[in-house]
């Protein structure tokens, strides 16, 4: 089966179970409870993304558009798939989406500074403007 990746339009049991694995490791148990996903999913800004493979979600972020920037926080992919070109497709698959809804440049947020994702977004094309990671579109 082929990576996909897209903004869910409906609550389905698969996803609140793969996005409780995908958050585990960086959400406090609050926010993985059945009712905050469920808010997580039906939300309208931040808008959810998901990457799916193998009728399993694998990957997610969060875009907020405001005018003509998006946002993204939040963008996790699954330990057990990292390092596989999931994150580098689920955010150029966000790109493309946000361009089309008029956007004209995205942020990334890196809140803890993490060494990895840094990287990440600098081979994605981001560059570091105070504490946000921006590409023009």
């Amino acid at each position: 089966m082929r990576l996909s990746a897209f903004s869910p339009q409906h609550v389905e049991p698969q996803l609140l179970i793969d996005l409780k694995k995908i958050y585990q490791p960086v959400w406090p148990a609050t926010a993985l409870s059945e009712e905050a996903l469920t808010r997580l999913v039906q939300q309208a800004n931040p808008q959810l993304y998901v990457a799916m493979f193998n009728q399993r979600h694998i990957a997610a972020a969060q875009i907020t558009l405001a005018e003509q920037v998006a946002s993204v926080s939040q963008l996790v992919v699954r330990d057990i798939t990292r390092g596989r070109g999931v994150g580098k497709y689920l955010l150029t698959e966000i790109e493309k989406a946000v361009k089309e809804q008029g956007a004209k440049a995205i942020d990334c947020v890196n809140p803890t500074g993490n060494a990895d994702y840094a990287a990440f977004l600098q081979a994605m094309g981001y560059q570091l403007n105070d504490q946000h990671w921006s590409k023009t579109l």
